[in-house]
């Protein structure tokens, strides 16, 4: 059985994009990770393209 990819055109989690388009938005991943126990399920983005640094 296939299990169907999560999809988001925002943030994790976020039904709707929350910010404007063509804007950086930075967060620190233990801000958002916390909401979610820090359990992330694989997913995608398809509105926009995510960096992680540190």
């Amino acid at each position: 059985m296939s299990q169907e990819l999560l999809s988001y055109k925002g943030l994790y989690g976020d039904p709707q994009p929350t910010f404007l388009t063509d804007f950086i938005h930075p967060e620190p991943l233990a801000v958002r990770s916390k909401i979610y126990a820090w359990e992330i399920n694989e997913h995608i983005h398809t509105d926009y393209a995510t960096d992680i640094y540190h």
